[in-house]
């Protein structure tokens, strides 16, 4: 008997061993595509900065042509009108040269991106077995529930209805996410931090207080990030334009590479004498920071060359806290504070609504701009100081509650990624997601 119960540890440390040999060459697979992909990226950038910096240079060349041309129009309506010596035709001359000088402007630049549209995408990068090359055998996801895919492929005769369905078909299924079984759960190690970030193809949390983690959307290719800082991360954000995250502390500012897993202390680049961080956003080109403290000023930094662009101040009463910042869209910033939800307009600033809370602890803010510009405010119930569990509640885009939905742990952190239409919770030691 002794000799069987050896027999069977040493196939299960062989099956072990081969198991750990293969996860390892799939993540040294995973890292040459990741290394790739990166390559490309960074090579259309280059040539996209490239084609920018050419528009530049001829505009500002052709600048002078263009301004003379208008000059010569308006010095000669200014003599006409002086004498008060001009008609009907006159004035349909002028338009015609208006039209012309326009006509030229639109004429003289143009952008062919015809060559890039034929590129064969799918055999850019391909897996091959044996010197064979294979297609993948994983089916993709569907945006919509299986119950209601035939509804949406039925043909749609109004335009208003093909835009609509869609996103009431997500709101349908957001509003009853509860009652789904997640798509995937994920136990996290360490019951440290609760802060999510998601890039196109990985997901980043905080494990430890020395570790952060990267893993992709099927839980797979893990990958430890050294973390051995003092200060706790307060916010993080995923700066596309960079291929980086940023990394909010309480004193300091920090990027992660997902490619080289090296972190850098960015705060030379961004520095600011505001006090505490407290929360960030980031959409195209523009980060947002606000501070911990009451009446937070916001300040506006241009990630390309880290200029401070903007810093509001005096945007709120005295006492109120600004707890989470997101971009709603590219115009629309939310703010969650204290007790109510604003949402203002990036350039001015103005509230453009706002929404107030009556004996709500609100913790956190997650925008769904694919549903109708809709927000989602999480806020925790307590017993004796002590979260319990938390209340999602949904806010559409006139300002008003239209649903509470219970969730029975409470969420720490939740991102939805609307590319692969996924919700991701993070509660005290899971990771769970839900996906249509």
């Amino acid at each position: 008997q002794t000799i069987l119960v050896n027999q069977r540890n040493h196939h299960y440390q062989s099956k072990d061993e081969s198991d750990a040999v293969i996860e390892h060459i799939e993540t040294i697979l995973i890292s040459k595509i990741n290394r790739w992909e990166h390559d490309m990226v960074q090579r259309i950038k280059s040539a996209a900065n490239q084609a920018r910096n050419t528009i530049s240079s001829i505009t500002h060349d052709y600048q002078n042509e263009i301004r003379n041309d208008f000059q010569q129009l308006t010095n000669e309506f200014e003599v006409k009108r002086a004498h008060d010596n001009y008609n009907e035709r006159d004035l349909k001359q002028w338009n015609q040269k208006l039209d012309q000088i326009q006509q030229k402007v639109n004429n003289a630049v143009q952008i062919d991106t015809e060559q890039s549209q034929t590129i064969n995408w799918s055999k850019m990068i391909t897996v091959k077995w044996n010197g064979k090359t294979v297609t993948s055998t994983i089916k993709r996801m569907p945006l919509v529930l299986k119950q209601e895919l035939s509804e949406y492929q039925q043909p749609v005769q109004q335009n208003q209805q093909q835009r609509v369905q869609p996103q009431t078909q997500q709101l349908h299924y957001f509003a009853n996410l509860i009652i789904q079984k997640p798509h995937k759960i994920m136990r996290i190690k360490n019951e440290y931090g609760g802060l999510i970030c998601a890039s196109d193809n990985r997901i980043l949390y905080q494990d430890t207080e020395e570790t952060l983690c990267l893993i992709d959307y099927v839980c797979k290719n893990k990958q430890i990030i050294k973390w051995n800082k003092e200060d706790d991360i307060v916010d993080m954000c995923w700066l596309k334009l960079l291929d980086q995250f940023i990394l909010l502390t309480k004193e300091y500012i920090f990027t992660v590479n997902p490619f080289d897993l090296q972190v850098h202390n960015s705060s030379k680049q961004i520095h600011s004498n505001e006090g505490e961080y407290k929360s960030c956003t980031n959409i195209d080109n523009i980060l947002f920071l606000s501070f911990n403290r009451p009446n937070s000023p916001l300040e506006q930094w241009n990630i390309q060359d880290w200029k401070l662009i903007n810093r509001w101040t005096k945007l709120f009463d005295k006492d109120d806290n600004v707890k989470c910042i997101r971009f709603l869209n590219k115009t629309q910033l939310a703010l969650l504070i204290e007790n109510r939800l604003e949402i203002r307009n990036c350039i001015t600033m103005n509230i453009i609504r706002a929404t107030k809370f009556i004996d709500v602890r609100t913790h956190g803010l997650v925008c769904l701009p694919t549903i109708q510009n809709y927000c989602l405010v999480i806020n925790h119930s307590f017993h004796q100081d002590i979260a319990q569990s938390s209340n999602l509640l949904l806010i559409d885009d006139n300002g008003q509650k239209i649903k509470t939905i219970h969730y029975n742990e409470p969420i720490w952190s939740m991102i939805y990624f609307q590319d692969k239409n996924t919700f991701i919770i993070r509660t005290l030691n899971e990771m769970l997601f839900y996906t249509t």
